[in-house]
Formats: C-alpha cells, structure tokens, sequence
C-alpha cells in the first residue's frame, strides 16, 4: 500500500511504498538482470506474471498463452495504483536496443542532473508523441552511444513527459538517466544535484561514438 506523506517543514511529498523493496534489482542493481530462463516477461513464461490485462497476438489466442506479440500486465510492485508493464515483444531483450529502429534528436543537456543525462526532443512543438517510431529509433541510438562509451552492462531509467490530461500548452521531452552515480550528502541533504561529469565532455563523447 503506497502513501503520499507530506514534509510539513519544506512541503516536499514523499511516496512511502514498502512494497516496492521486494521489486527484484529495486536494492543495491546497477547493471541490468539479463538471464532469460527466469525472466518473466518472455514468452512461454506467462505464469510468472499476474493475469494480462490486454495483448496483440494471433487469432483466437486464450490469454496468459504463447502467441503474443505485446502484453500488458498489472504491476506486481506498484508504486501507484493502476501502474502496469507493456511488453514489448515475446523475445528476450535485455536492452532497446534489441527491439525497435527509426530517427529523432537528442542532446545532453548542460543543465543535466546526473552524468551523461540524455534529453530527446522533438523539433517541432508536440503536446504528446506523434511518431513512436521515430522515438524508438532516437532511443535506439542513444543507448547504443551511451553503452560504446560506458559499457554494455549499464543500468539506465527513460521518462516520457507529455502533455498532461489537464491539457495546456506543452512541448513533451524524454530523458534518459545512466544509472552510474549514488546521492551523496549534498544531493541527500539540501536537494541540490551534483553532476560528476562535464555535460559538454559528454555530448563530445557520444557524438563520436558509434
């Protein structure tokens, strides 16, 4: 059960979700969990999952069967309610760049918040995602550079920001976080990010890298 706490002397909002602990990789992970005979989102391991919710396969295929081609499943470790997991194919991809292709710009903000934070933006103003291909395929490439350059075992989040259901004027952007760097005591204690790396050393790094 998650709870919204309220810090009454600076009014930030905290998330509590014990739950989330039990989240394999959610304690102590920094390279990513690739081992494909206990992993629950491929295909032929379908009761590993809680029911699916949705999927696009083949006709006639009963649910929580082989036979997908996507699949949406409840969170098993919701940090909200109603958080689900799309699956984006029945192979075992242990990084995007195993799935999808297509082109799109991105740039390491100078401004950025952890080493090598990667932005992707569209050029012209879009409230929410026109061209998921063309999304696919700028993620595709930036993870590709940021694995040449760093390793292909790094741990990386992506956060879509798109317009929100209240509406407004809005121009969406994702960014893309290396997961190489741990909060010290300055980050933890007055909120303020410490970026260990030279934006401008690496948009250098990954605009060579190939």
């Amino acid at each position: 059960m998650s709870e919204i706490r309220v810090n009454p002397l600076t009014g930030e909002r905290v998330l509590t979700v014990p739950g989330r602990a039990r989240r394999p990789g959610a304690i102590g992970r920094t390279t990513r969990v690739d081992d494909a005979a206990v992993c629950p989102f491929c295909e032929g391991h379908e009761q590993l999952t809680p029911p699916e919710v949705d999927a696009f396969g083949a006709p006639g295929r009963a649910a929580d069967t082989p036979g997908w081609t996507i699949r949406v499943v409840p969170n098993k470790f919701p940090a909200l309610a109603g958080q689900e997991v799309v699956i984006h194919g029945p192979r075992h991809a242990t990084t995007v760049l195993d799935t999808e292709e297509g082109v799109m710009e991105a740039a390491v903000r100078m401004w950025g918040r952890f080493p090598y934070e990667t932005w992707v933006v569209p050029e012209q103003h879009q409230a929410t995602v026109e061209d998921a291909g063309a999304l696919a395929a700028a993620l595709r490439q930036v993870v590709s550079r940021l694995f040449a350059v760093l390793g292909d075992g790094l741990s990386w989040n992506a956060a879509l920001h798109d317009a929100p259901l209240a509406g407004g004027d809005w121009h969406w952007w994702l960014e893309l976080v290396p997961r190489i760097t741990v909060p010290g005591l300055i980050e933890l204690g007055s909120g303020l990010w410490v970026n260990v790396s030279d934006p401008a050393h690496a948009a250098a790094e990954l605009s060579t890298a190939t």
